[in-house]
């Protein structure tokens, strides 16, 4: 969400924010919206006595110079906008890779050419089946079972019915009479289209049950009956557990060198549906509906990265984010290096 308002997180460092006698968190974030005219600089924690268990935060505001149109800032502020994965059209999809063929990779091709011919491939692709993800501006997020036919007809069920009540208020029988018929109709058009939905729904989390354990069929049951207390359930299945994580897998053949197709294409084939994309925005259903067509810019990519990195993955910045004063291990990830422009972040 801060990412897509275009806010980037302005805390230096893993000095605690919060201390009191038995613990210290980092738990006060500063947040700096990309600008091109001011930049948040020198944030610290003072050590003065603030009379709280939160310390003091200080920084300041310095004025530069206005930026290019074609800054990385810009263009990151103009891709923040993704696809809306739920609206994904698989026909409109299937379409496209029949009609646009990708483009060709040859020796001749350098690993930069192949990497933005691949990002604009896949670009079109997702601009072909999905439409642009609407910047939301209200704080209550739409429930899982959310369409846009049901929000069409709950604001014609709503209009019904404010032109019903503002008829019997001027005391006119007749069209009175007409209009909450009317208003009847389409309430029980929006409640019957809501179970449907619901139904459809509710069929769709049971069939990714065993493909995303922990995604959003688990959110919502565990949401009604709560979670137990953690090791409870696997009392007594030690075994079981160890087995399934540790299978006793078939001896490998090394005298046979595996084609380099294969582990691409079967890390495609492990992607989930319903993800969180990365930084590029592009779905796991396309890029596992393309890996056919697309295998050759990947291995063109892949076999020049160890010599050289291309450009296009250059943008984006490896970071480290600390779980905690008490942890030592940090977790890795990726994000666009425009939102670390002129920040010195911790490498990973």
């Amino acid at each position: 969400m801060a990412a897509s308002l275009g806010f980037v997180v302005a805390n230096n460092g893993t000095t605690p924010t919060f201390q009191r006698a038995n613990a210290e968190s980092v738990i006060d974030i500063t947040f700096e919206r990309l600008g091109r005219c001011t930049r948040m600089i020198n944030w610290k924690i003072l050590e003065a006595y603030s009379s709280s268990n939160h310390k003091y935060i200080t920084y300041e505001l310095r004025a530069f110079p206005t930026q290019p149109e074609d800054t990385p800032v810009e263009r990151h502020s103009v891709s923040l906008r993704q696809w809306a994965y739920r609206n994904l059209d698989h026909a409109a999809l299937e379409f496209y890779l029949r009609n646009e063929p990708p483009p060709q990779v040859d020796n001749s091709t350098t690993p930069d050419q192949a990497a933005e011919a691949l990002a604009r491939y896949l670009t079109d692709a997702c601009n072909s089946c999905m439409p642009l993800r609407p910047v939301l501006t209200s704080k209550r997020r739409p429930v899982h079972w959310w369409t846009a036919e049901i929000a069409l007809l709950r604001s014609n069920c709503f209009s019904a019915r404010r032109r019903y009540q503002r008829a019997a208020r001027r005391v006119e029988a007749e069209r009175a009479t007409a209009l909450q018929t009317e208003y009847r109709t389409l309430r029980k058009e929006l409640r019957l289209a809501i179970r449907k939905a619901q139904e459809a729904d509710w069929a769709d989390m049971c069939r990714a049950v065993d493909n995303d354990p922990w995604g959003l069929p688990y959110r919502v049951v565990t949401r009604k009956i709560g979670r137990s207390p953690a090791g409870m359930e696997a009392r007594g299945k030690e075994g079981e557990i160890a087995g399934h994580l540790f299978p006793n897998l078939s001896a490998t053949d090394w005298t046979t060198a595996p084609s380099p197709e294969e582990p691409l294409l079967d890390s495609c084939n492990r992607l989930l549906s319903g993800k969180a994309p990365g930084p590029d925005g592009v779905h796991n259903d396309v890029l596992r509906q393309q890996q056919r067509s697309i295998l050759k810019y990947f291995l063109t990519i892949s076999t020049s990265a160890s010599e050289r990195v291309p450009n296009l993955l250059e943008k984006g910045q490896a970071v480290s984010i600390t779980q905690g004063p008490r942890k030592t291990d940090n977790r890795p990830i990726q994000l666009p290096a425009a939102q670390h422009a002129g920040r010195n972040r911790q490498s990973a």
